[in-house]
Order: structure tokens, then C-alpha cells, then sequence
């Protein structure tokens, strides 16, 4: 798994699991899920 910090998004962090993309945004100790999508679909 690869977490990345995205430029230009809602969001400000992308977590690779295979296929999947995981959008999120940390605040503090808290993390909060956006989307959870298939690679192709997470950044319409």
C-alpha cells in the first residue's frame, strides 16, 4: 500500500490497495474516508 499527499483535489491524501484508491484527509488523530472506488472512478 502507498499513501500519497494530492495536489489539485478535495482531498488531501490517496491510499493505493491494488485497485481500489482510497481518498481521505487527516485531521489531527482523526481520519476521515471520503471514497472508496475503483482506480478508474475515484477521480471523477
Amino acid at each position: 500500500m502507498v499513501m500519497l499527499r494530492l495536489t489539485n483535489f478535495d482531498f488531501d491524501y490517496r491510499l493505493r490497495c491494488g485497485v481500489y484508491r482510497v481518498l481521505f484527509d487527516l485531521e489531527e488523530t482523526v481520519i476521515i474516508v471520503h471514497r472508496v472506488l475503483h482506480r478508474k472512478e475515484a477521480y471523477d
